[in-house]
């Protein structure tokens, strides 16, 4: 019992400091620090604390730039390296291309007649290699113009190695995935998707200097042009520059069902067909064998994926595209995909 009386007379003591000391806090005068900063405009961003090196910034720092409409090509076969870099004669129908391994670089001059801000563009060849994207660091006359320029990526190209096959129980069974090694033509961009258009990149009116500098995976360049800012066209415009003739009654009447499982070509090897059975509507569909009748999913969620079908239409013409898709991953949100017809 006296133990026991004694830690209650502790507890006792212990609440009644720690209240005499609050009541002591509470009876201070409070620092408002209201004089400190009296006259000082607080609603400006603070100078030093923003990141810097950013693509906004580059942007601001040439705001009054220019953006001329003409096209420049670069001589890619004049240049400057380090590393393995070399001429190809004859290659993937091609007469000459030039080659630039993993850890290189290569610089080239590039006559420029108007000053002001340019898209980069290339026609480029990823070979065999680890499979991954190619990357590369871009520096303009020596310079890194802005901290994401140190990434910019290349994709490869995949297909599926053969038909759909089906075990002895009816059950399709996916090809694999293989790479074609064919051409393509890409922007440079943010391949993190949070600048939408391409880089626009400033360039002083005479001669300039563009390097490349390989971060990863080797590439074959046939092109690089600096071309002019566009913006793009509404659709009223698009239509304005198409023929007005909407084509004949076949045309109008034509209708074909393309499924999305039946893509030729895609970005990454992970994009291969699916199956659902989570919706009879789904075509085709079984509820006992696994049917392939899908593609994309949770594995096409990243900025720059594309997956590409090949199609006939009887004749030119005028023809709505309908999609029949589900994002069911992140509640209230919304996906957004760029379509492009024939590149």
């Amino acid at each position: 019992m006296k133990k026991t009386a004694k830690k209650i007379i502790i507890s006792g003591i212990v609440v009644a400091c720690f209240a005499i000391i609050c009541i002591l806090l509470s009876m201070r005068d409070v620092e408002t620090f209201h004089s400190k900063y009296e006259g000082t405009d607080l609603s400006h961003d603070v100078e030093g604390l923003e990141r810097e090196g950013t693509y906004a910034g580059y942007l601001d720092a040439h705001a009054d730039a220019a953006s001329p409409s003409a096209n420049v090509d670069v001589d890619i076969y004049d240049y400057a390296s380090e590393g393995d870099v070399s001429v190809y004669t004859d290659y993937e129908g091609e007469e000459k291309a030039l080659f630039a391994n993993t850890e290189s670089s290569v610089t080239f001059k590039v006559e420029v007649p108007e000053a002001g801000f340019y898209n980069l563009f290339a026609e480029y060849l990823l070979p065999e290699s680890r499979g991954v994207m190619a990357e590369r660091a871009v520096l303009i006359n020596g310079e890194l113009p802005f901290e994401d320029a140190k990434n910019i990526t290349f994709t490869r190209i995949w297909t599926d190695a053969g038909p759909v096959r089906e075990d002895n129980q009816g059950n399709q069974i996916r090809p694999t995935q293989t790479e074609i090694f064919d051409w393509q033509s890409a922007y440079f961009k943010d391949d993190m998707g949070y600048i939408v258009e391409p880089y626009q990149f400033y360039f002083e009116k005479g001669t300039n200097e563009i390097t490349l500098e390989a971060e990863n995976e080797p590439m074959v360049l046939r092109k690089l042009q600096l071309l002019g800012v566009t913006e793009d066209i509404s659709y009223e415009e698009y239509l304005a520059s198409m023929p007005a003739d909407p084509g004949s009654e076949a045309a109008k009447n034509y209708s074909v069902t393309i499924q999305g499982e039946d893509s030729t070509r895609r970005s990454e090897s992970s994009l291969y067909a699916k199956y659902d059975r989570s919706s009879p509507t789904t075509y085709p569909n079984s509820v006992t064998n696994t049917v392939l009748n899908y593609v994309g999913g949770e594995t096409w969620k990243s900025t720059g994926q594309w997956i590409e079908w090949e199609f006939e239409v009887p004749e030119d013409g005028y023809y709505n595209i309908m999609i029949k898709g589900r994002q069911n991953y992140q509640r209230g949100s919304v996906s957004n995909r760029k379509i492009y017809i024939d590149g």
